[in-house]
């Protein structure tokens, strides 16, 4: 082990003072040495001393301190404690500022949501409110606001509907066909309920509650006057008047209904009075007339001969008895039943199908028969290839003429057949007149013949 050389014996620099204490500086400057002695030899440390302070490094053999006294040590040590607990006071306020900050952001959020919640449930309240009751009902005497922020001077006060920007875009209004409201009762019944189907889509292109409004309307027994309806509803009503005006310009009968109900409420735009009013005069009121209407209806048969799919039969008979329903809404009691529906589909369906519907399929009401009869179609369509003809739909496909030799029907129904017995039987007809003038006069003749051989 290399012995540690003394610090006697350690060679040292000249410094002067100045220099001593530029490098030291004035307060840690160490006393002159006394003699010869070391300048940068440490004193020997007392007991006390080196119990205190044992942080004290050997490095070479020479045990150095830590160049500060006690008192320094714990001033610098208090600062850093003060420090320290300054930062976290800092931080402490940050994260507190930090929290209230969330709190009042999830504040309002939570304020947002139930603000947005509270909304729909208004309008969702008001869309079902809008679907049970009837705002041709008689207005109760105090107005219900439907919103919160509304308030009572806006309910006195007509509001005008707001100008849709997609109306330039409709298509033209429809006109009613005039000319059919003047021949025969049953034809301006028809003509008018298929105007008023029209007009109600039309309108549905504009706003929804046109349709629904106008279902209600023409239910109503006892007079609309447009000074109860609502805002939104007289406003529609006041639409409904000006369009109607356009749309029966030439119906003269159309426009003094009109003019008469504008009269008896003060010359007031009264749209759905007008449509309810119209309507009762051009709807079925009798019980000969709903009789007559339903007798059509179970006659359907006969003239549906035209559609060869099962799917378009269907919806062509439901179409029509849609709009029968509609016209016997007076008498409940003459609308066809599903068994009635069923017999006119039955009896308009070709042979083969009603042979499949009985064996194969379910006829027990209108949706089990309307299942097995699309079942068969897909079932063909799965058959035929992409150029076949749509007549094996019907079933007629397989039929062949005893006639013309023709396929798609039998010689009972051949239009060949037909046209030649109509040119025989016009020229049996020009025989048989000339045999009658002779029949009827065979003096005639006989007289001619005697007058030819006198001659002779």
């Amino acid at each position: 082990m290399a012995q540690v050389p003394d610090a006697s014996t350690v060679p040292v620099p000249d410094v002067s003072p100045e220099e001593e204490a530029l490098l030291f500086g004035s307060q840690g400057q160490p006393t002159a040495p006394a003699g010869g002695a070391n300048p940068f030899a440490s004193p020997p440390a007392t007991p006390a001393q080196a119990h205190a302070s044992p942080a004290g490094s050997q490095v070479g053999g020479v045990q150095a301190g830590n160049g500060l006294g006690e008192g320094n040590f714990q001033a610098i040590f208090l600062e850093m404690l003060r420090q320290q607990s300054q930062a976290n006071q800092q931080n402490q306020q940050l994260i507190a500022a930090l929290m209230r900050r969330m709190d009042l952001e999830e504040k309002r959020r939570n304020e947002a949501e139930e603000k947005a919640a509270e909304t729909a449930r208004l309008v969702a309240e008001a869309a079902a409110r809008a679907k049970t009751e009837d705002p041709f009902a008689a207005a109760p005497s105090t107005p219900s606001v439907p919103f919160a922020g509304a308030t009572s001077s806006s309910s006195s006060v007509r509001s005008p509907l707001v100008q849709n920007r997609a109306e330039k875009y409709l298509p033209s209004l429809p006109m009613l066909e005039h000319q059919g409201m003047n021949k025969g009762r049953m034809r301006e019944v028809e003509t008018w309920h298929a105007y008023l189907e029209t007009l109600s889509s039309w309108l549905a292109l504009q706003d929804e509650s046109f349709v629904r409004e106008l279902q209600l309307c023409v239910k109503q027994k006892n007079e609309i006057l447009q000074k109860d309806l609502a805002d939104d509803v007289a406003a529609r009503s006041a639409k409904l008047y000006y369009y109607l005006t356009q749309s029966l310009s030439r119906w003269e009968r159309g426009q003094e209904l009109l003019r008469s109900c504008s009269k008896r409420q003060s010359l007031s735009a009264c749209g759905y009075e007008a449509v309810r009013t119209i309507t009762q005069q051009y709807s079925i009121v009798s019980c000969m007339e709903a009789v007559y209407v339903r007798e059509q209806c179970l006659k359907l048969a006969t003239t549906c001969q035209h559609h060869r799919r099962p799917t378009d039969l269907i919806r062509h008979l439901e179409d029509e008895f849609s709009r029968a329903e509609s016209k016997l809404g007076n008498f409940p009691e003459l609308r066809l039943t599903e068994a009635d529906r069923c017999s006119v589909l039955l009896q308009a369906l070709s042979q083969e199908l009603r042979q499949y519907v009985v064996l194969h399929g379910k006829s027990n009401d209108w949706t089990s028969l309307s299942e097995s009869l699309r079942y068969y179609e897909e079932q063909l369509r799965l058959c035929e290839g992409p150029f076949s003809s749509s007549r094996q739909m019907s079933g007629k496909g397989d039929k062949l003429c005893d006639h013309c030799g023709r396929k798609g029907h039998l010689a009972k129904d051949c239009w060949s057949r037909q046209r030649e017995a109509g040119e025989k039987g016009k020229k049996g007809d020009k025989g048989k007149k000339g045999d009658g003038k002779g029949a009827q006069n065979p003096k005639g003749k006989g007289k001619g013949k005697k007058k030819k051989k006198a001659r002779v």
